[in-house]
């Protein structure tokens, strides 16, 4: 069997079959994980689709789509949410993903697994979803510049990604200065109450020693982010401790058409 391997992190292009493997895949890691992963495939082929003026082509390809998707929305219904979709901006939409940090697995009288929902840290764990950081902190406070130190390519891309997902706005992106072993933040902020900065630090493992401060009111980023190379750009999916993910039947590597 075949696999998909890549050496390191970073941005690939995938083709429709590889993308559809990394979507139904969950041989290494879990069912969270790969939720986790359809929902960054699904906003992939929206936002392609855009590119490709696909969007407005919907009508004439509508029995073509048909063919290979089973669904009881009719073509009014789809270009109803199409019309919708296409006055959403990207940059302000945020998620979040309920892992098994917030669930207990437990085993019904009547043999049913199931996962119970630990509801107050859901709750919490939602309010940053619903209340980013942009719309608590102070103007400007969110605006990031991301230097890329690691070493490894286009990680300033992942790093800026992970920002953009989670309310901040990234306004520059580059090379860093020198190698550097640990990710750090420069923040330039002249104010603390509602800073981001806890967040940030939380996102890429940034600890306490490795933040300086800069006061600087003329700066046009409130932070710099560097990213070093300790930084994880995979995200997985949290278990409780005590928990091993089920074994699941790999999924085959799809084989790319001639000319894909």
């Amino acid at each position: 069997m075949t696999q998909i391997s890549y050496p390191v992190p970073g941005v690939y292009h995938l083709d429709g079959k590889h993308a559809l493997w990394v979507a139904r895949s969950r041989k290494t890691t879990s069912e969270f994980a790969r939720t986790r992963r359809q929902h960054r495939v699904l906003q992939g082929i929206w936002v392609k689709a855009k590119q490709l003026g696909l969007v407005t082509r919907i009508p004439e390809l509508w029995e073509e789509l048909t063919s290979v998707v089973q669904t009881d929305l009719t073509l009014d219904d789809v270009l109803w949410l199409v019309s919708i979709g296409l006055q959403l901006d990207e940059s302000k939409v945020n998620s979040g993903f309920i892992d098994g940090a917030y669930l207990t697995y437990w085993t019904t009288p009547g043999g049913a697994f199931v996962l119970l929902p630990h509801t107050e840290e859901i709750l919490e764990s939602l309010e940053d979803i619903f209340n980013p950081y942009p719309y608590k902190a102070p103007q400007g406070m969110a605006r990031v510049q991301v230097w890329n130190g690691s070493g490894n390519p286009s990680w300033e891309v992942l790093a800026a990604d992970r920002l953009l997902r989670n309310g901040f706005e990234v306004v520059d992106m580059g090379g860093a200065d020198q190698y550097y072993e640990y990710s750090m933040i420069i923040d330039f902020t002249t104010v603390s109450k509602g800073s981001p900065l806890p967040m940030m630090q939380r996102l890429f493992d940034v600890w306490d020693g490795n933040v300086i401060y800069q006061p600087d009111a003329n700066s046009p980023y409130a932070f710099r982010l560097i990213i070093g190379a300790d930084y994880q750009p995979c995200e997985r999916s949290r278990l409780p401790y005590w928990a091993t993910p089920t074994p699941a039947p790999p999924t085959e590597t799809p084989t790319p058409m001639p000319g894909e």
